[in-house]
C-alpha cells in the first residue's frame, strides 16, 4: 500500500558488466515478488542497472527485502552489534606466566621522591643492576650517583640524561619504568586548577619527550619501556576511579605501540595504596619481561586487558530512552557535522530545545541545518562559548538555568585535531589538542553537579581505545573521557562514554582524505544513521564505555604487524584465527632468505621488496619505482613512514629510523640503507 519501509538485508548474485561512461544517466528495472504467498514482510526480486543505450552495467539477482515492521529491527540490531567493542580485564594467575624474562643490568627510573620507585630502584641494586633515578624538579641537575632531577617540560634535560648515561654506542639492553604520572594530584571539583597543566607534564609531555630522546640517542631494540599508574581502572568491586588525570597516559600509551613497536612498550596500573607490596608486584612483574601491553595489579592478582565484541541489551533488559519536549539538552561541538547530525536526531527523538554551543561562527551549512531543525518545531539558541574557560562556560550554563527549561543533558563533541606522529609533536601541539576534551569535559561535570541531568554523553574516540599512528595528543585527550565516565558512575552521576570510529559523510576524519587512508586500513566509516542509532540504544545502558567502530582487525596488522601477538586483540584474533600468511599475489620476503644471497642478489630482492612494500602504503596495486625517484615525491609521509618501519622490521628483523623516510633521499639510497641497516644486524 506504499506505506511500509523495506530495507535490503541479503542479495544471492551480483553480476557485473562494465562501468558506466562518465557523466551517463543510469536507469533500474526492479522485479520483486513476495518471498511466501500473501506475506508482504519480506519481498525477493531482481534489480537490472542500464545505461541510456540499454546495455546492462550492473545485474543483482535474489536481493531480499525486509519490512521494517516485521524482522529488520533485528537485522538493524545485529548490524549495531558489529560496530561494539569493549575492554575486559581477565585474571591471568601468575603460576600460567611464562619464565623470568632476560636479566637487564641498565635501568632508568622516572620516580617521585619517595615510595614504588625508590623501593623497585632499591630492589634492583640489590640483584646487581645499575639504576638511574629521575625525579621531577625545575632544570636538569645532576644530584649524587645515579640520581638526577630534570623537568618533564623540557625536552634537552631528557636529551643529556641519556647521552650521559646511555650512549648510543652502548649495546646493552636498559629497561625504563615511567612513575611520574602516579605524582599528578586527584582532582578537586572545586579546584580552579586546569588539569592540562602540571598534571599533563607529568603524564603524558615528560613521556613525549623521553620517546624523542631515546629515539634520538639510544637504539629503540635495546630499550624496554613500562608506563605505570595507579588508580586508574575500576577493575575489582571496591576499585574506585582517583586517578583520571593519569588516564591521559594510556591513550599515549596506546600509540607508542604503533609508532615505536621496537620500545615494546606496556602500561600497567597499579592500586591506590602504595606499600611495599605494590613495589613487590611492580618488580616482578617488571623483571618478568611478559609480552603483555596492558595489565593492572591489584595486590597478587593480575589482569590483562582485552577488546571484545559487545552486544546491546534485550529490550527487557534496556532501561528506557527517549528526550522529554519540557526540557533542554545542551551539545558541545555542536556546530560541527556531528553535533548538527546529533541534533537533527534528537529532534526527531522528540527535543524539542537545544542549546549548541561552539567557538566558531555558524557556517552558511551550517545554518540551512539549523532552519530545518527549526522548521520541525524545535527552539535551537546557538552560543559561541569556549567550553576550556570555565567562567564562560559557568555564565552560558546559567543564562539556560535562566531563560530555558531544565537542563537534562550534556553532549560533549568538542574536537580539535592537529595530527603529527610523537617525534615532530611539542608540547604546545600536544596540549593545544588536549583543551576541549580534557578542560572542556571537566569543566562541564563540574558545572552541572546540580541539574537533574538524565544524560551526560561524551564522545570520545576509537583512537584512545586501540591507538591510532598520528594520533599521541588525541588519543590521549580522548582517554581522560573514558575514564571520566566511570568516575561519575561511580559518585551516582549519569555518563556514557563513546569511542567512536570513523563517521561517514561528516566529522573531521573526512578531512585531509584521512577516510581514504584509513579505509585501506580496514578501519572503515560508520554511516552517521548506524552511528546515531547506536548512541540511541547504548543511552540507556548500564556499561560506562562502549566503543563504535567498523574495524577489520586482519587488515589493520597487515599495516601494524606486531598487533598479532598483542594481548589487548588476542580475544579478536582467535575470532579471525591468527595465519599470518600474506594475501594472495603479495610478494614477500623474509630475514632468512636474504641471509643467503650475496650482496648484488641481496640488493635487487630488496629493491623489489620496498617497491612492493611502498606501494601497499601508498594504495597502489604496484608502483614501477626508478632507481632515482625522490621517496618525498611519491607522497611518503611520517604516518606511511612509520607503517614501512614496521613492516621491515617485523618481516626482516631490523631496525631503520623512521626518519630516514623522511629524508631527501632517493629510492635506490633507501634500498641501499636498508641494506646497510640489515647487514649491520647480522654482525
Amino acid at each position: 500500500n506504499g506505506q511500509e519501509t523495506y530495507v535490503p538485508v541479503a542479495v544471492r548474485q551480483v553480476k557485473f558488466y562494465r562501468r558506466p561512461a562518465h557523466g551517463d544517466s543510469l536507469h533500474t528495472h526492479a522485479t520483486m515478488r513476495s518471498k511466501n504467498s500473501g506475506d508482504q514482510s519480506t519481498l525477493e526480486g531482481d534489480i537490472i542497472l542500464f545505461d541510456e543505450q540499454g546495455q546492462v552495467l550492473i545485474e543483482a539477482s535474489g536481493v531480499l527485502l525486509q519490512s521494517l515492521d516485521g524482522k529488520a529491527q533485528d537485522y538493524l540490531r545485529q548490524r549495531i552489534n558489529q560496530l561494539l567493542y569493549r575492554v575486559n580485564w581477565e585474571l591471568q594467575a601468575y603460576d600460567e606466566r611464562r619464565r623470568q624474562g632476560a636479566f637487564r643490568k641498565n635501568w632508568l627510573i622516572f620516580s617521585g621522591h619517595d615510595g614504588s620507585g625508590l623501593r623497585l630502584a632499591e630492589h634492583l641494586r640489590a640483584g646487581g643492576a645499575n639504576c638511574v633515578v629521575v625525579t621531577p624538579g625545575q632544570a636538569y641537575k645532576y644530584l649524587e650517583m645515579q640520581q638526577y632531577e630534570l623537568s618533564p617540560s623540557v625536552p634537552d634535560g631528557f636529551y643529556r640524561l641519556l647521552k650521559e648515561n646511555f650512549h648510543e654506542d652502548d649495546e646493552a639492553a636498559i629497561g625504563i619504568v615511567y612513575l611520574w604520572a602516579m605524582l599528578a594530584p586527584p582532582l578537586n571539583e572545586g579546584s580552579p586548577q586546569q588539569v592540562c597543566s602540571v598534571d599533563q607534564d607529568l603524564c603524558c609531555i615528560g613521556v613525549l619527550h623521553l620517546i624523542q630522546a631515546i629515539a634520538e640517542v639510544k637504539k629503540e631494540a635495546n630499550a624496554r619501556l613500562w608506563l605505570v599508574t595507579n588508580g586508574v581502572h575500576p577493575i575489582e568491586a571496591q576499585d574506585r576511579t582517583t586517578a583520571i588525570a593519569q588516564a591521559t597516559l594510556w591513550g599515549l600509551g596506546r600509540v607508542i605501540v604503533y609508532e615505536h613497536q621496537d620500545l615494546r612498550c606496556s602500561l600497567i596500573d597499579l592500586n591506590t595504596v602504595s606499600s611495599e607490596e605494590q613495589s613487590t608486584t611492580l618488580l616482578k612483574e617488571i623483571c618478568a619481561d611478559d609480552e603483555a601491553d596492558e595489565v593492572a595489579l591489584r595486590g597478587e592478582r593480575r589482569y590483562i586487558a582485552r577488546l571484545v565484541r559487545h552486544t546491546l541489551p534485550t529490550e527487557q533488559e534496556q532501561e528506557g530512552t527517549g528526550f522529554q519536549p519540557d526540557s533542554t539538552y545542551l551539545i558541545t561541538g555542536g556546530l560541527g557535522g556531528v553535533g548538527l547530525r546529533t541534533a537533527q536526531w534528537m529532534v526527531e527523538q522528540g527535543a524539542r530545545y537545544l542549546v549548541l554551543m561552539g567557538r566558531s561562527e555558524v557556517t552558511e551549512e551550517a545554518k540551512k541545518i539549523l532552519r530545518t531543525i527549526r522548521e520541525a518545531g524545535a527552539m535551537v539558541s546557538v552560543m559561541l562559548v569556549d567550553v576550556t574557560q570555565r567562567t564562560q562556560l559557568a555564565q552560558a550554563l546559567a543564562w539556560i538555568r535562566r531563560e530555558m527549561p531544565p537542563l537534562r543533558g550534556v553532549f560533549h563533541s568538542a574536537v580539535v585535531l592537529d595530527d603529527s606522529i610523537l617525534l615532530q609533536l611539542n608540547r604546545e601541539r600536544f596540549l593545544q589538542v588536549m583543551l576541549p576534551k580534557v578542560e572542556g569535559a571537566w569543566n562541564l561535570h563540574c558545572l552541572t553537579l546540580e541539574d537533574p541531568l538524565d544524560y551526560f554523553v561524551l564522545f570520545s574516540s576509537a583512537a584512545s581505545l586501540i591507538g591510532s599512528p598520528g594520533q599521541g595528543n588525541y588519543a590521549a585527550a580522548n582517554a581522560f573521557l573514558d575514564m571520566l565516565a566511570y568516575y561519575r558512575r561511580q559518585q551516582g552521576h549519569p555518563a556514557l562514554c563513546i569511542n567512536w570510529g570513523r563517521w561517514g559523510e561528516v566529522g573531521q576524519a573526512m578531512k585531509e582524505n584521512r577516510g581514504g587512508r584509513l579505509d585501506l586500513r580496514g578501519f572503515t566509516s560508520i554511516k552517521p544513521q548506524e552511528g546515531l542509532t547506536a548512541l540511541g540504544s547504548l543511552a540507556g545502558q548500564k556499561l560506562p564505555q562502549v566503543g563504535v567502530m567498523s574495524f577489520h582487525l586482519r587488515k589493520w596488522s597487515q599495516f601494524y604487524p606486531k598487533l598479532s601477538r598483542s594481548s589487548l586483540f588476542v580475544r579478536l584474533l582467535e575470532e579471525i584465527g591468527t595465519e599470518g600468511e600474506s594475501q594472495d599475489g603479495e610478494w614477500f620476503l623474509t630475514r632468512e632468505a636474504l641471509t643467503e644471497l650475496d650482496d648484488e642478489q641481496r640488493q635487487a630482492m630488496l629493491s623489489q621488496y620496498l617497491g612492493t612494500q611502498i606501494a601497499r602504503v601508498l594504495g597502489y596495486t604496484s608502483a614501477q619505482l626508478e632507481p632515482r625517484q625522490q621517496l618525498h615525491r611519491l607522497g611518503i609521509d611520517s604516518l606511511t613512514a612509520i607503517e614501512l618501519k614496521n613492516c621491515i622490521g617485523a618481516d626482516l628483523n631490523v631496525f631503520v629510523p623512521v626518519t630516514v623516510f623522511l629524508q631527501d633521499i632517493t629510492f635506490e639510497q633507501l634500498t641501499q640503507q636498508v641494506q646497510h641497516f640489515f647487514c649491520q644486524s647480522l654482525s
